[in-house]
């Protein structure tokens, strides 16, 4: 079968702290793969030196709340996502988090900057096979609110 990949994108999510801005949930047969990540702020927000704190999380947990999204697939002859469900992808700033987190990366980011993160081959970030697993994004302090936009690229396993 070939490899079913797709883009999980979203739009001026503000970035409050300690709140969730994206994530996609796995299901019970179907893992999570997060290979790429894309992060900046939102083309109509004013350019400050304002700074943000982020973290790319596996867990054990749906994340829940937040908006629902259609992953779009990155091959027009691929199906839909079974991300494409409840709770699956979703995104906006929500405060219900998981109830166990891994942190896998954080990282420091300026309002002015672009932030891109590639998996080396073979060191995905996986989730297991399990409605109570995911990826997602949160932000840990930020020193103003703002609107940031967001990519994952992420294929199912």
């Amino acid at each position: 079968m070939a490899s079913r990949k797709y883009a999980v994108s979203s739009t001026a999510i503000t970035n409050t702290a300690n709140a969730t801005m994206q994530s996609v949930d796995a299901t019970a047969s179907t893992r999570v793969s997060l290979y790429e990540l894309l992060l900046g702020c939102t083309a109509n927000s004013t350019m400050t030196d304002d700074n943000a704190t982020y973290r790319l999380t596996r867990s054990s947990g749906p994340a829940g709340g937040g908006n629902q999204i259609t992953p779009m697939p990155l091959d027009g002859t691929t199906p839909a996502s079974a991300f494409g469900t409840a709770p699956g992808a979703r995104n906006g700033t929500y405060t219900t988090k998981p109830v166990a987190v891994t942190p896998g990366l954080t990282f420091g980011l300026n309002r002015r900057a672009t932030f891109r993160w590639i998996a080396a081959p073979g060191s995905e970030i996986m989730s297991t096979a399990s409605t109570s697993s995911g990826v997602i994004v949160d932000t840990v302090a930020v020193s103003v609110a703002y609107g940031m936009d967001m990519t994952f690229l992420i294929e199912e396993a």
